[in-house]
């Protein structure tokens, strides 16, 4: 039951991450409350929870999310036989960086994405600020002309 909530949730991952996260949490207490379960396919699916939480949550969901996995895999480690300070330590590292890695890559493409949308703006402001002042020189090119016709033809 506990394996599964926590793999399940990878099926929501993008839609809703900080539900799929919470579940994921669940599934981790009452897995280590029942007894062994694959390591591998566990920690591995609340990577992938956590990177995708990073990636496509805010960072308030994201920190909320993080926490609950946290306090969740720290129940974990509490419930299990021995409690090795080590693991408790690399695991949060772990966690961690799953969670902070994505979302920095997240905050990279949204400034890049800005920042190519600030320069497709400034083309096109200095692409219409070219044709003003084309039609500007036009205009007084045209006005010359038209003075200087009317003032031959009235000699």
């Amino acid at each position: 039951m506990g394996f599964a909530l926590m793999t399940l949730p990878v099926v929501w991952r993008r839609s809703t991450p900080l539900p799929a996260v919470l579940i994921c949490a669940v599934g981790l207490v009452v897995q280590t409350s029942a007894g062994p379960a694959p390591v591998v396919a566990g920690f591995l699916a609340i990577l992938v929870l956590l990177a995708s939480l990073g990636y496509h949550a805010s960072r308030r969901e994201g920190l909320i999310g993080l926490g609950v996995m946290l306090v969740a895999g720290a129940s974990a480690e509490l419930l299990d036989a021995p409690l090795s300070l080590g693991d408790l330590v690399v695991n949060v590292l772990i966690l961690c960086v799953a969670w902070f890695g994505a979302y920095r890559i997240r905050a990279h493409a949204d400034a890049r994405v800005q920042a190519e949308i600030a320069a497709d703006r400034e083309a096109r402001d200095a692409v219409a600020a070219e044709r003003a002042r084309i039609a500007r020189d036009l205009h007084d090119s045209v006005a010359h002309t038209l003075t200087l016709i009317a003032l031959q033809s009235g000699v």
